[in-house]
């Protein structure tokens, strides 16, 4: 049973280093330039029920939803940058954070609640970006 609540409607408040990682996962300077246009536009919703997730992440484009279980590991497909994944998600200390399998070229990802803001980072070999989100409203 996971031992973190990040139930919630999240709207992106601010991130740190975004660009710089974007363009170490290979995304080129203008798609760069489209994301960060819509990343003021950004809603997460996170549905969870004991190790079940569902994460959907909604932008002025389109909408991404992420199905998966704790300790499962699951495929998916990066729209940025057009790759297919398998990731592996855990709960540690109080975080949810879903990891490549080997052999899987995504970063980490770590979502945890710091003074009732949702803190997601990503870390691509040794860049780290952070994406804070604020409780929002459903849509």
């Amino acid at each position: 049973m996971a031992t973190v609540d990040l139930n919630g409607v999240w709207k992106l408040d601010r991130d740190e280093n975004f660009d710089e990682f974007l363009s170490k996962m290979g995304v080129n300077w203008m798609k760069r330039k489209i994301i960060n246009g819509f990343a003021k536009n950004i809603t997460v919703t996170i549905k969870q029920s004991g190790d079940d997730f569902v994460i959907s992440t909604k932008t002025p484009r389109d909408t991404n939803e992420t199905k998966f279980k704790i300790g499962e590991p699951f495929k998916g497909a990066n729209k940025m940058t057009g790759n297919s994944f398998e990731m592996k998600p855990r709960i540690e200390d109080g975080k949810l954070i879903v990891e490549p399998v080997s052999g899987t070229d995504n970063p980490t990802v770590t979502r945890e609640i710091i003074n009732d803001e949702l803190v997601q980072t990503m870390n691509k070999d040794g860049v780290v970006c952070k994406r804070i989100f604020k409780r929002g409203e459903a849509q």
